[in-house]
């Protein structure tokens, strides 16, 4: 796993630096390889074994960290030309000019300042505290966690926003001293001291640039951009195993990582269960028969929960979710070690990237583009397959609210006021949405389709730690976001279908079958029987817990939706959220055991 450290101090700040100085020390004596070593910073990485990630040096103050692509190659090292354009503008010309996964550091001793830019993918975490004068950066809270006089506590509002929408992309963390570097932001220092935070690649100028309205432009262009940057990922791997679901997503990658343009050997393997909704081999087979790839299959099992293991696991600044299973992640490590594969891949952000929604919005935002009314009818009756009401009040839809002016409600459809029956009503009054994508729902800057689109692109990055094997999701790489940004959403929903473009797109790489499919594989069984056979493990760690006791879940109602035939007729109850609240408590519970823990904001 690639992992890096950062420490930054003002120079004239004599304990910092020698603080630093120790801390640096202690880096070096372990497996950590220094990167950059200047009056006021000082840079570490590791995990870069494999070759997937690397360090670019800039100058002997400056370096990325990453793997680089410009267009669809993979870059190398970068020359003296390319470096200076880099350091002229902070950060501006690689956001320009190339994309990938990064974090970069531009650094001025002279001027002593800093700044640090995180690449729109975010697929590397960043995360940053400023304790004793030290402003330390850092992928992996673990690592952060050895140096015993950085103090943490937990950030009970942020605690409170995940109950209601867990997983958000939050500049706070559950640690009210660690912030995240959102993706595509950049922080600024001098003399130590954090000066800014901007979003320097901002997704909403994007969506603004005039769209790409051809429908067969946009199709060719889609289909093109996803195969280069599948090809540009597996291009820096020895071997890619793909997780395929069988669904559109996973399946369209494995069509991208099969054309020509990739060389790289790929190994396709799937995970089933014995519940009819989680058995997606039909469809995974049908996948690699019609892109001519082998699949290896593994059955999982739901297992007994290891509460200790679970407690005593890597740290994390946000709450981790442990709900995919273990035995997936161990068999993960030994088939990349059999077949010689050191990158894993997944179809994961498809859904929100190709827009998979059944919303009427769409028809509101042809409307409002210029010449809507040559496909406006054709825009209706897709608009009402889509979302399976008649053409008559589809139509009364766009008279209200195209014609006289009724404003859609975006967050009341995001945040429904039924969703969370188990969480103390007041906290469900206003949600803290401080994603800068996220306010956009309720801004409206964008038409209510391509606001939407955003506010779900929007999507949590993985921020793995277990993994032995480095992860990517291609689907979210900067070129396939930045294009679909510009493609109008009822052209991403061609034909009156979930992701109708890509559909279309992929006619030649992907299975009909799957092309045709409509209906998502589901995880419900397998939870049902997970909570079957750790119930009463459960029933006692939340009835008894931090989250009861502090109010912030509701005691009575969650103690009925936990009951063998207990009320869950809620579409919003389900065992799933009783895992993601386990998670939490256990979070918790182990931050809240470390020795100095304070009870936090």
């Amino acid at each position: 796993m690639y992992r890096f450290i950062a420490l930054s101090w003002d120079p004239e700040n004599r304990a910092a630096a020698q603080r630093s100085e120790s801390m640096g020390d202690t880096l070096r004596t372990s497996d950590w390889t220094p990167v950059l070593s200047s009056s006021g910073l000082l840079l570490f990485h590791t995990g870069y074994d494999d070759g997937l990630f690397q360090a670019y040096p800039l100058n002997a103050q400056s370096a990325v960290l990453g793997r680089l692509f410009k267009l669809s190659a993979k870059v190398l090292q970068l020359n003296g030309n390319e470096s200076d354009a880099l350091l002229a503008n902070n950060g501006e010309t690689l956001l320009r000019q190339y994309w990938g996964s990064y974090i970069a550091f531009f650094s001025n001793e002279e001027q002593q300042r800093l700044n640090v830019l995180r690449s729109p993918s975010g697929e590397i975490p960043c995360f940053y505290t400023c304790q004793h004068g030290i402003t330390l950066y850092f992928s992996d809270m673990e690592d952060c966690a050895q140096f015993e006089d950085f103090d943490f506590s937990v950030n009970w509002t942020q605690i409170e926003d995940y109950l209601i929408y867990p997983g958000r992309n939050l500049p706070t963390t559950g640690l009210a001293e660690v912030r995240r570097l959102l993706p595509g932001h950049r922080v600024s220092m001098h003399k130590g001291q954090i000066t800014e935070v901007i979003d320097l690649w901002n997704p909403v100028s994007i969506a603004l640039q005039p769209p790409i309205t051809c429908a067969e432009e946009a199709q060719e262009a889609l289909r093109q951009t996803t195969i280069d940057c599948v090809a540009a990922w597996a291009s820096c791997a020895e071997g890619v195993l793909l997780d395929l679901s069988g669904g559109l997503d996973s399946s369209i990658v494995l069509g991208c990582l099969q054309n020509e343009a990739n060389a790289t050997p790929c190994f396709a393997a799937t995970y089933y269960s014995d519940f009819t909704d989680s058995d997606e081999r039909l469809y995974a087979r049908a996948a690699c028969d019609f892109a001519g790839a082998d699949l290896i299959e593994k059955h999982v099992q739901p297992m007994d929960l290891d509460i200790d293991a679970l407690l005593n696991s890597r740290i994390t600044a946000d709450p981790k979710d442990f709900h995919f299973p273990s035995s997936v992640v161990s068999f993960q490590a030994e088939l990349a070690r059999q077949h010689k594969c050191n990158l894993l891949m997944t179809g994961n952000g498809g859904d929100e990237v190709f827009q998979n929604t059944d919303a009427p919005y769409a028809l509101i935002d042809h409307c409002l583009r210029p010449h809507s009314e040559r496909k406006l009818f054709r825009t209706l009756f897709d608009t009402a397959r889509l979302s399976k009401q008649s053409l008559y009040s589809t139509f009364l839809f766009l008279c209200r609210h195209y014609y006289l002016k009724h404003r859609i409600d975006l967050l009341s459809k995001i945040y429904p006021t039924d969703r969370f029956p188990m969480v103390n009503p007041a906290l469900q009054a206003s949600p803290i949405l401080q994603s800068s994508w996220a306010l956009l729902a309720e801004e409206q800057v964008l038409p209510p389709a391509k606001s939407m689109h955003l506010f779900f692109m929007d999507t949590p990055r993985v921020e793995a730690t277990t993994n032995t094997i480095t992860r990517i999701d291609p689907l979210l790489s900067q070129p396939i976001i930045e294009l679909c940004l510009r493609i109008p959403s009822d052209l991403m929903l061609a034909n009156g279908k979930k992701r109708g473009l890509a559909r279309r797109a992929f006619i030649a790489d992907v299975a009909p079958e799957i092309l045709a499919r409509e209906s998502k594989g589901s995880a419900g069984g397998f939870d049902d029987s997970k909570y079957q056979k750790n119930s009463q493990l459960i029933r006692s760690y939340l009835l008894d817990g931090i989250l009861v006791e502090r109010g912030l879940l509701q005691r009575s109602p969650l103690e009925n939706a936990l009951l063998p035939d207990g009320d869950r007729s809620s579409m919003y109850i389900n065992f799933g959220m009783f895992h993601c609240y386990l998670s939490l408590e256990l979070w918790l519970r182990s931050w809240l055991s470390r020795t100095g823990l304070g009870g936090g904001t």
